[in-house]
This record gives structure tokens, sequence and C-alpha cells, in this order.
């Protein structure tokens, strides 16, 4: 921050999840992470994978931890994690009394989840154009068409 190269609201972000591994490691016998304990953290808090690779490189330089951070970055690995993100938020969904139950939050999620589009693909739509059916819901982009399962409940 001194230097002008980052923000505070940067500064404050990354401070969460060091602080968050650093509470984990006091908890066993050791003064630094492990990659046991860099695994456990981000396994724990899936989305913080990118926001730790700063912490771990510092710790890299000043403490000699040699703590790998390739394959933090790794797409298969954040994939993953954003597989895990989003079975959170359906279930969340899927959990919540039926007159909370939001269809196009649920058809958004379904198409993340069971056909990999992205979340910016919606930034860039006025409406979703979708049917209900007996057993899910049709959705149509352009020439492209989706189905998504209907909660039961």
């Amino acid at each position: 921050m001194d230097l002008g190269k980052t923000s505070i609201r940067s500064a404050r972000l990354a401070m969460k999840p060091a602080s968050a591994l650093m509470l984990l490691v006091s908890q066993s016998r050791l003064d630094l992470p492990t990659m046991w304990h860099v695994k456990y953290y981000l396994f724990k808090s899936p989305g913080q994978a990118c926001a730790i690779v700063g912490f771990l490189n510092f710790l890299n330089k000043n403490y000699d931890t040699n703590l790998d951070t390739s394959w933090v970055l790794d797409e298969k690995i954040t994939e993953k994690s954003n597989m895990k993100k989003l079975e959170k938020q359906l279930l969340a969904i899927m959990k919540a009394p039926e007159e909370n139950f939001n269809e196009l939050e649920w058809i958004k999620l379904g198409l993340m989840y069971f056909h990999n589009l992205d979340k910016s693909f919606f930034n860039q739509m006025d409406s979703i154009n979708y049917r209900g059916l007996n057993d899910g819901f049709e959705v149509r982009f352009g020439d492209q068409q989706y189905w998504i399962p209907k909660l039961l409940v």
C-alpha cells in the first residue's frame, strides 16, 4: 500500500483468507502453514483460492515456506471449487420454504451447474426465454436449447 500498488480495500480483502489460514495453523503445533493447511482451508472455503495466492507468495518470499501455488490456480481445481459453490446455492434454494422459491434464480444456477454456462453469459442478456414442462424447464438462447430439472417439493 505504501508504494501505491494496492488499495486499502484490496489489502483488507487479502487479509480475510490470510487471517483465516493462520487461525487454522494456530490450532496445530506449527507456526507457519503447510500444504495440508492450505488444502484444508481451500476445501472449507472454496472461493478463496485466488485470494490466498498472494499470502502464500508472501510467506514463500519472507519465511522460506516453499508453498506451491501452481495447483491453486489450476483450472480443474477452480472449476471444482465453483461447482461446490453452485451446489451449495442450489441446496439452499431446495431447502428454502416453497413460497420463497425463485424460479429464475433456480434456472440460472441450473444452467451454470448442469450446462457449464458462465455467469457473465447472463449479464449479456435482458431476459431468459424459458417455459415450464412437467419435469423441468426448457430454456432457449438463440438457437441453443437447454433443459433444467424442476424442483420437486
